[in-house]
């Protein structure tokens, strides 16, 4: 008769080790996402570090219990350390069953045959006389686990640990219609998606600033989500962009929708304090002559001037293509700023400006937003981009229904603290005098 050992002799180990899981998972998240608005400040790199590395470790295996949270209970949920808990307990709970089936299923594999044989009375060599080894299946069976196991760890550490914070230059020239011939050769160097916080190290954002400023442009573009989404981020993020506004050359942003999520207009003050020209549906002219910005359009004529525009973020704040871009002349070459690609395909872009046939003019918009989706698979692509339209604006220079978009993959992180095939980069486009292809 077989006696059942007692509930915690079978399970005891399983348990303890479920709920020492659960529990750091929950830690790592008050210190990554709750502890910082609560005012506490990890002031050493060594802090700041250790709980970066903590937030990778134990951020991905928590995310299906944190999916079942979000469907359950709605998105605003990071500040409730019970859900919290119930994310990652849910999560560890279905990987230490996971790897219990796995466990049970290589003891099943590495089943002594050699004992089996004899019990049954087979011979315990086969037919050339070789006698069974348990060893050798053993080295079959967890030769490929082990590899599996290495080949994984070593894929997690270069997501979570080297490309996030491999920085990278991407160029893209565009011919613009009608452009000065004094602006021939414009430079823009364009920042995006900073996302200050928990995830992202102000060093890193540094060092993406300093990489645009060398770069040697006439001029800055910032297209939103300095910050992840907490108000005490707000002025520790734009003070990271003072030395572009200490440089001289105009400084152009607009605001994203997790600049919203904590307060847009405070960053909006913010970053107008430091000396950014904010656009956010409104213009301004560059003058061909001067390089200097106006916002006095009597004073500028086509041949003579560039405009730049800025459209409202399309989920949190209001577009309004008319006041950034109606009663414009129609010799007037435009760049557009905006946080978000699918901008490039709202309806009032497409239906014109004031009543006139055919799509509003702009001969260029930068966008940030998608991450270039942060994992892209070889074959398969980018996995998960942020647009209505698939995998079309997930980066790099693409003609839109009305202009050509250039999407940056952006400098920091969003929803997940990893960054696979999808380097952040810093982008530099270069206008030069033509018609677009």
């Amino acid at each position: 008769m077989r006696i059942r050992k007692p509930f915690w002799r079978r399970w005891g180990l399983w348990v303890a080790a479920w709920l020492v899981l659960a529990s750091l998972g929950t830690l790592v998240h008050w210190l990554t996402w709750i502890a910082p608005r609560q005012g506490v400040r990890y002031q050493t790199p060594a802090s700041q570090t250790a709980v970066r590395v903590a937030s990778a470790a134990f951020t991905m295996p928590s995310l299906p219990g944190w999916a079942a949270v979000y469907v359950t209970f709605g998105r605003n949920v990071s500040g409730r350390m019970e859900l919290a808990f119930a994310a990652n307990g849910a999560a560890w709970a279905g990987w230490l069953w996971g790897l219990w089936v796995l466990l049970r299923l290589r003891r099943r594999m590495l089943r002594d045959e050699r004992a089996e044989r004899q019990a049954h009375g087979h011979p315990v060599t086969d037919s050339g006389g070789a006698t069974f080894s348990p060893g050798r299946r053993r080295l079959l069976v967890d030769a490929p686990l082990g590899i599996a196991t290495a080949a994984t760890s070593g894929l997690y550490v270069r997501a979570a640990g080297v490309e996030p914070w491999s920085l990278r230059i991407a160029r893209y020239t565009v011919p613009i219609a009608d452009l000065p011939p004094e602006l021939d050769g414009y430079l823009i160097a364009h920042l995006t998606d900073t996302h200050y916080g928990p995830r992202v190290p102000p060093e890193f954002i540094d060092l993406a600033v300093s990489t645009a400023i060398d770069l040697k442009p006439d001029a800055f573009a910032l297209t939103g989500d300095y910050i992840h989404r907490a108000i005490s981020e707000i002025q520790p993020a734009v003070d990271r962009f003072k030395p572009l506004c200490a440089t001289g050359l105009p400084v152009l942003g607009v605001l994203g929708n997790h600049d919203w999520y904590a307060d847009g207009q405070r960053m909006h003050d913010a970053l107008t304090a430091i000396g950014v020209t904010m656009l956010d549906n409104r213009r301004v002219y560059l003058s061909a002559r001067t390089r200097r910005l106006s916002d006095q359009p009597h004073t500028l004529v086509p041949g003579e001037a560039l405009c730049f525009a800025g459209l409202g973020d399309l989920e949190q704040a209001t577009v309004n293509v008319a006041s950034a871009l109606g009663g414009l002349p129609a010799g007037l070459p435009r760049v557009v700023l905006a946080h978000q690609p699918d901008t490039a395909e709202h309806s009032d872009l497409l239906a014109g400006d004031g009543g006139r046939d055919g799509p509003v003019r702009v001969d260029l918009m930068l966008c940030g937003h998608t991450h270039g989706g942060q994992v892209a698979l070889p074959l398969a692509g980018p996995l998960i981009v942020p647009s209505r339209f698939g995998d079309k604006y997930a980066r790099g220079l693409i003609r839109g229904p009305v202009c050509p978009v250039v999407v940056s993959a952006g400098i920091g992180l969003s929803l997940v603290p990893v960054r696979f095939g999808v380097p952040p980069e810093v982008v530099l486009v270069r206008l030069e005098r033509g018609s677009p292809a």
